[in-house]
């Protein structure tokens, strides 16, 4: 069903397909993101979600005009749309972390670097873990990343955590849990989540929150 919509939506010209963004993408999130036929097949579901999803702001770019003030007026709304579909796959990371990456305890072991004590966050997975769930995982955190019109690094900066479990105002608007795990996957899992890497200046007592 999702390929039979992303066909029909790649038939419809570039200029008109941001009309089915805010309502195509918030349904999907709705429908589509229960594991109800095994991980294996939720893995392939999210990948045909994401490519789906990175449809929308490649219409931006295959739009061709000489108008100063149209080109403006596309630039805009190619960024909305980037905005909005880098939201839905950070959404997407959101609801697939748990199910793909369970962490059953978190662990602070200590580890002495140049004669300094620092500590690294260690997750603890059950039984069902499986490291082609993670690169899956990263794989939709580094669209979202690539999608956003700004740095993630400025997002992150921005990152209010007054309410954790708030969803960010809406079905396409980011939440603090989805750049939340996004900085965990990039701590974790550094060498699958390349070039996104994490600054030092991310304190420890910040990724741990």
């Amino acid at each position: 069903a999702i390929s039979l919509l992303k066909a029909a939506i790649l038939g419809i010209k570039a200029e008109k397909r941001y009309m089915y963004l805010s309502s195509c993408l918030p349904t999907l999130l709705k429908r589509c993101t229960a594991c109800d036929h095994g991980l294996d097949h939720f893995v392939e579901r999210l990948e045909a979600l994401k490519e789906l999803a990175l449809i929308f702001p490649q219409a931006s770019k295959e739009l061709d005009t000489e108008d100063d003030e149209e080109k403006a007026r596309k630039k805009m709304q190619g960024k909305v749309m980037q905005s909005m579909v880098s939201a839905f796959l950070l959404k997407l990371l959101q609801k697939a972390f748990p199910l793909l990456m369970p962490v059953t305890a978190l662990d602070l072991e200590s580890a002495t670097v140049a004669s300094e004590q620092r500590g690294k966050l260690k997750l603890l997975h059950g039984s069902g873990f499986r490291e082609s769930h993670v690169t899956c995982l990263c794989n939709l955190a580094q669209a979202a990343a690539r999608s956003s019109p700004r740095a993630m690094l400025a997002l992150l900066e921005e990152m209010d955590l007054g309410d954790p479990q708030g969803d960010g105002g809406g079905d396409l608007e980011i939440s603090p849990l989805s750049l939340a795990i996004f900085v965990l996957m990039a701590e974790q899992v550094p060498q699958k989540m390349f070039p996104y890497v994490l600054p030092l200046c991310i304190s420890k007592l910040r990724r741990v929150n």
